[in-house]
Order: structure tokens, then C-alpha cells, then sequence
């Protein structure tokens, strides 16, 4: 009973990255608007639990869920770089970067070993450089959507997305999936077979259409999904 605290604040913090590998091995991508539902209630049970931890008088704690506590410092920083790969929106990624105070703030109290501390919060100062630069350097880049048309029949979805890399130029991407197979929950949208069908220069997006239901029009060359999708 001391350790189930604990053991759920350790356990929510691969939550995301586990839903984006399953997810990913059975065919789908996912791609995050920019709603902020899903991470702050997720950062306010978080919370909640946590700050029951630093309340609670019995601070007895064993050497396993003392490990597990600290391993979850950086699993609270891998949360939040698989966030930074999939939203549109930094304050989503902020709700989960909050996550490492409240577990560094958990672990100083119920960590007693200056060693193990030592390491883990080490091993995070480490992590916290690189998500520094992004929330530094984030905005540089861009993705806009120019255009997105569904196939006649429903079955496939085409995007022309607008990569704008400030003054590192950019691209203009084609990108293909399963209409047919795809889900959306919330602000969350589950892909199926998504494909970046055509990479090119920046700003060359001059027409996209449908010929029909198997082929797809990019500037006049045209892409055949059933050689995509076999």
C-alpha cells in the first residue's frame, strides 16, 4: 500500500511513448492538433498523485520502488521528447515537461541513497539540454497543411504539407494514407499507412487532384496507390 503511489506515478510516465509503439507496430501514425484536454488532465492526476506522496506522514519506501521512482525522472523526459515528435501545439509539450518537477520533488524526499539520487538526476540534467533547445528553437519550423483531398471512394486521404524551416529554407511533402482504416479520438488522430509519397522543394505546390479512385495528381505526375498499397 506504501509503494502504490509510486508505482503509478512510474508507471504514467512511459504511458505515451508506449501508445505511440503499439500503435506503430500495428500500421498506424498518430498525429496530435492542437488540443490540450488529453495533457492536462493527464498532468493534473499526475499532479495529484504526487503531491499526495509528499503529504503522506509514512515516507518508508524500499530499494526497488526507490529505483523505479528515480528511473521515472528520465522516463518523464522520454514522455516528453515522443510529445515534442507528434503535437502541433508547445503547450501541450509544456504540461508534460512539468512532469520532472513534480517527480524530481518526490524522489528528494523518498530517495535516501545521495548516490542513486546522484546518478538519476545526472542522467536528467543531460536530457533537460536538449528539450531546452526546442522550447529555445521550436518555433523555427513549421508544418502547414496546403491542401488535403480524399480519394472518390473514400479509401485514401492526400495532404500537401508546407515545411517551413525559417531561414533553413523548407520542403513541400506529399503525404498518403488509409482514409478507410484511419480514427480519430479527441485531438487525436490514428493514421493508417501513412506514406510521405513525394519530398521536394519549398513552395513548388502548384495542383493536387484525384483521376479517380487508384491514382493521384501532384504537379502532373501522377502516383498509383495500388503500387503504395500493394
Amino acid at each position: 500500500r506504501n509503494d502504490l503511489l509510486s508505482l503509478i506515478l512510474f508507471a504514467a510516465s512511459p504511458l505515451f511513448p508506449a501508445i505511440v509503439i503499439i500503435f506503430g507496430l500495428a500500421g498506424y501514425s498518430l498525429r496530435i492538433g492542437s488540443g490540450i484536454f488529453f495533457p492536462a488532465a493527464a498532468t493534473a492526476a499526475y499532479f495529484a498523485v504526487g503531491t499526495l506522496l509528499l503529504v503522506h506522514r509514512d515516507r518508508r519506501i524500499g530499494k526497488t520502488r526507490a529505483v523505479l521512482l528515480c528511473v521515472s525522472l528520465i522516463l518523464n523526459q522520454i514522455n516528453t521528447f515522443y510529445y515534442m515528435a507528434y503535437a502541433d501545439d508547445i503547450r501541450t509539450v509544456l504540461f508534460f515537461a512539468s512532469w520532472f518537477l513534480m517527480t524530481a520533488a518526490v524522489v528528494a524526499v523518498y530517495v535516501r541513497n545521495i548516490g542513486l539520487k546522484a546518478v538519476f538526476y545526472t542522467l536528467s540534467g543531460c536530457l533537460i539540454y536538449p528539450l531546452f533547445l526546442f522550447f529555445l528553437f521550436g518555433g523555427i519550423t513549421a508544418n502547414t497543411v496546403v491542401v488535403r483531398e480524399v480519394s472518390p471512394d473514400g479509401a485514401y486521404c492526400a495532404e500537401v504539407i508546407d515545411n517551413d524551416q525559417g531561414a533553413l529554407g523548407g520542403a513541400t511533402l506529399l503525404n498518403v494514407y488509409r482514409e478507410d482504416r484511419s480514427f480519430t479520438i479527441g485531438s487525436w488522430e490514428f493514421r493508417n499507412g501513412e506514406k510521405t509519397v513525394y519530398y521536394g522543394r519549398w513552395g513548388e505546390y502548384r495542383s493536387l487532384c484525384w483521376t479517380d479512385a487508384g491514382h493521384l495528381m501532384l504537379n502532373g505526375t501522377t502516383y498509383a496507390m495500388d503500387e503504395l498499397y500493394p
